[in-house]
């Protein structure tokens, strides 16, 4: 039997041998093409090395497959691969983040998958403990040691992990649920217990960190719009300062006495000095970010300007700009978009007004020229307003930074690539930034899709810095005084700190939850099943043909009642089997003495040695009380006993003892030519009892008869309830038949002698008779012979008055 199990479990191991290569490989390339892919989308300057993680999954493979070809060790191989996959999967968590939960769970689940296909019962439990465990290890050294400077993947990767997750989720719990009836009962029990534990646990856990991150995602997202809307407030208010600054200038401007100056004598006057000097005052209040001031007349030329330089436009006219002409024509002060001059990357808006002269006349345009790279500084100066790395960015209706509080590189790049024909229209307007085509743009289309929605998404999650991968939340405000947008930016991940920190005590939890429920998973079914494993190890001792094995009670619970169960079954088995070899031994007996019987019925003819030593042998062979048999007389109205044991038996021989035919149980017996049983003849009516067998309890009679020719009863007799059964009477009956044949054959024998006697003695006669001579003679010869067969003392013939005599003796 041991070695049939060696043999089978042999074959369980070569065919889980032959089967680990095909799935192993299978499902170790699926985790690493995913590892690459996740790889390859990381934004990183050689800092993550995705090659690396297919040499650990190689290198592992390769010992793992040469274990088992050297020595069939399923096991080891099945832990060098475990290595090789977690292994492979801490290197990722150590290189980038956004992908912690997904990853570790293609790994666990790819596990499971080979453990459960490939792991022998005996140790099934320990991988499954080790994977969580090992699992869970990673979550929170991921959490709490590994670096937060690692670069995130895109969330197309993410959300195909999770795909991958979902697929591997339906593979694993259709393997476990189809092998789960062939695993141990302790193994059952604490996969129980981990699911029943440890999934609630998770789904309460998710559902807590999500609602939780909700309200901190909505709450950031108020302080988000708090902080664009106030920023916007900023930068509205430097823009209406700006227009009521040159609203003022304009008219200290128009109240010089330059304009009623008639035009000839305006050059080199007094009065032109004055204004030139308004010009200076005006430019030197802010004198770094402020180019230059300017007075145009009505025909769009540069008549006057601070500093001088400023006339370089002056042999040029200025009529078709849009400050100019905002101007003239509008009731308010114009602010125009940034632009840039012809080979310059600095960019500058324009503040202009139109110019009154004291008799309310429209006498010209006054425009200031303003560095663009204030915004920067307005923006700059809200960076981290609300904490948590917060920024903010200015983007002007084409969606060209004009400010970035987190990178001022991108200042005067568009958010997203442009087209030749806008290319050449924002040239023509002066609001090409004079970059190169492939470095003007910070392609990030995803943040121009969420600008374009500004107007119905307020807040939105994107990437706001070109190369990060770092997702940021942000919201939107629009200037009043400018088409232009502020979105304010801040990491998720520094709003989400407690977050974070939850999911650290939360993973922290869940490992000493994990830990309590394997040692109370180990501990419970150590104790419920322990009763269970020694009642089987019983019932392969009693498999093994040891009925003497006995369960221990240890409990009054249904497995105590098993085993109580169990011990009663093995006892009632015992019994059986002893019953069973009794009754073979009995059995054996009974046809050893039918053996006898029929022997030496063959070899005696004297039917009264036959009844008697017939008698003597069913006696001796069954240890009953007393056996004797009755034979009918000619007339069959009595049955007399014609053999019987013991001093009982040779009494009533002496005396003759006889029944009526109908007497008694025998009488019954051969007036039915039927069995007659009766197990206590105390209390049955037909029984005629014996002074000589005083202490009969059971008798049976048995028919002595050939066909339906009764010629006696076997009569058997015994003093103890029970020791005398049914199950003789066909072994009596069997005698009863070999008896009734023998007393047959013993009646022809005895009749074939008789006629044989006959015949010889007629030879004789008739021999005698040839021989004689006289009549005398022959009457003597026939005389004597007749004396002689007939017993005769004296025979006698007469012939006349002569009598011729003979005699026996």
């Amino acid at each position: 039997m041991q070695e049939q199990y060696k043999q089978r479990e042999k074959l369980e191991t070569q065919q889980r041998t032959s089967a680990f290569r095909l799935v192993a490989s299978l499902l170790g390339l699926t985790v690493a093409s995913l590892v690459v892919t996740i790889g390859y989308s990381l934004r990183v300057d050689g800092v993550f090395d995705a090659p690396l993680i297919l040499v650990i999954l190689f290198v592992a493979y390769v010992v793992a497959l040469v274990l088992i070809r050297q020595s069939f060790n399923l096991n080891w191989a099945i832990l060098v691969v475990l290595l090789g996959l977690y292994g492979g999967i801490g290197y990722t968590l150590t290189q980038s983040s956004g992908i912690t939960v997904v990853g570790l769970l293609l790994v666990t689940l790819v596990s499971l998958a080979i453990v459960s296909q490939l792991a022998a019962s005996s140790v099934f439990l320990i991988y499954v403990v080790g994977i969580i465990l090992g699992s869970a290890g990673l979550l929170l050294a991921d959490l709490l040691y590994f670096s937060s400077a690692r670069d995130s993947v895109t969330e197309f990767y993410v959300q195909y992990g999770w795909g991958g997750v979902a697929v591997l989720t339906l593979l694993v719990a259709f393997l476990l649920g189809r092998d789960f009836t062939n695993y141990p009962l302790r193994t059952k029990l604490v996969l129980a217990f981990l699911i029943v534990s440890l999934i609630p646990l998770g789904v309460l856990g998710g559902i807590q960190i999500q609602s939780t991150r909700e309200a901190l995602i909505e709450g950031g997202n108020k302080a988000l719009a708090g902080a664009a809307t106030q920023t916007a407030a900023r930068i509205d208010d430097f823009l209406l300062g700006q227009i009521e600054n040159i609203r003022v200038e304009s008219g200290l401007i128009g109240a010089n006495d330059y304009f009623s100056l008639p035009r000839e004598e305006r050059a080199g006057s007094e009065e032109e000095a004055e204004v030139i000097e308004l010009l200076k005052v005006f430019r030197d209040k802010d004198p770094l970010r402020i180019r230059s001031y300017a007075f145009i007349d009505l025909g769009g030329n540069v008549i006057l300007a601070y500093p001088p330089s400023a006339l370089r436009d002056g042999g040029q006219n200025v009529a078709h700009t849009d400050y100019f002409q905002k101007a003239l024509t509008g009731s308010q002060p114009y602010i125009s978009y940034v632009q840039f001059p012809t080979e310059s990357t600095v960019g500058f808006f324009y503040v202009s007004s139109v110019v009154r002269a004291s008799d309310g006349e429209i006498v010209g345009v006054i425009r200031n020229e303003y560095d663009a790279t204030v915004f920067q500084d307005l923006i700059t100066r809200a960076t981290s307003l609300i904490g948590g790395q917060s920024f903010a960015a200015l983007y002007d209706d084409e969606y060209l930074h004009l400010a970035h509080g987190n990178d001022d590189e991108l200042q005067y790049r568009f958010v997203e690539a442009v087209d030749e024909a806008r290319i050449e229209r924002l040239k023509e307007e002066r609001r090409w930034p004079n970059l190169p085509v492939a470095e003007a743009s910070a392609n990030l289309p995803d943040l121009a899709r969420n600008l374009d929605a500004a107007s119905s998404e307020d807040n939105f999650a994107v990437q706001a810095v070109a190369g990060q991968q770092e997702l940021n939340q942000a919201a939107v405000a629009t200037l009043k005084e400018q088409p232009w947008l502020i979105v304010f930016y801040q990491p998720q991940d520094s709003f989400l700190l407690s977050v974070v920190a939850q999911v650290r005590s939360l993973v922290t939890l869940v490992l000493g939850v994990i830990v309590v429920v394997i040692l109370v998973a180990v501990g419970v079914s150590q104790l419920l099943t322990a009763p269970i494993i020694r009642l089987n190890e019983v019932a392969i001792q009693v498999t093994g043909g040891d009925l003497s094995a006995h369960a221990d009670i240890q409990s009054g619970d249904e497995i105590g009642t098993l085993a109580l169960t169990f011990n009663e079954m093995t006892a009632q088995l015992r019994e059986t089997l002893t019953g069973l070899e009794q009754r073979v031994q009995e059995r054996t007996r009974d046809l050893e003495t039918s053996t006898a019987v029929s022997q030496r019925l063959s070899t005696i003819l004297d039917p009264d040695q036959l009844i008697g030593e017939v008698a003597a042998q069913v006696q001796k062979a069954f240890n009953y009380y007393h056996v004797h048999i009755y034979v009918f007389n000619k007339r069959r109205d009595f049955l007399v006993m014609a053999g019987g044991t013991g001093e009982a038996g040779q009494a009533m021989l002496a005396s003759g003892h006889r029944l009526r035919a109908n007497q008694g149980l025998v009488g019954r017996s051969a007036s039915n030519n039927a069995v007659v049983f009766v197990e206590n003849v105390r209390v049955d009516e037909d029984w005629v009892p014996h002074p000589l067998l005083p202490d009969t309890q059971t008798e049976a009679a048995i028919p002595i008869s050939v066909g339906n020719d009764v010629i006696g009863v076997l009569d058997v007799q015994h003093n103890v309830l029970g020791e005398l059964s049914r199950e003789h009477l066909a072994l009596l009956q069997s005698i009863a038949n070999q008896v009734a044949i023998a007393l047959q054959n013993s009646q022809l024998f005895a009749q074939s002698q008789q006629v044989a006697e006959t015949e010889a003695m007629k030879n004789r006669i008739s021999q005698r008779i040839q021989q004689a001579d006289t009549v005398e003679a022959v009457l003597q010869v026939a005389a004597e012979e007749l004396g002689t067969a007939l017993g005769a003392a004296k025979t006698h013939i007469a012939l006349g008055n002569k009598q011729i005599g003979g005699g026996s003796s």
